[in-house]
């Protein structure tokens, strides 16, 4: 990839999002959603280190760059409209029913 590949990216990325907030968080639920698959391949990198072993080490860091490079935009606008929907809103009754419901069942399973 050359610096101009890489400048065309970032255009193209730049159009997605109507502002550096949305880009921010878009990236932080990426992080989130690779955290353990970003885990286990630093683990690998740490072993890999220790025998020295240069090639699978950059690859692998080639893999942790893409898993963060590599999200879309969060779609906001569904969001918005599930929590405008009246079904997703609980009611106190429900909330009280379900927690009462649960203290039996625990109670029922410590018997």
């Amino acid at each position: 990839m050359t610096i101009y590949d890489g400048y065309i990216l970032y255009l193209s990325e730049q159009e997605k999002y109507p502002s550096q907030l949305n880009w921010f968080q878009a990236f932080i639920q990426n992080m989130v959603g690779n955290l353990i698959p970003i885990t286990n391949l630093y683990n690998k990198i740490l072993v890999f280190q220790e025998n020295q072993d240069q090639e699978q080490t950059s690859l692998r860091l080639g893999q942790i760059f893409y898993l963060l490079a590599d999200f879309e935009p969060i779609d906001l606008e569904e969001l918005e409209a599930s929590l405008e929907d009246e079904a997703t809103e609980a009611s106190l009754a429900n909330v009280l029913s379900l927690v009462g419901m649960l203290m039996r069942e625990v109670s029922l399973i410590q018997q």
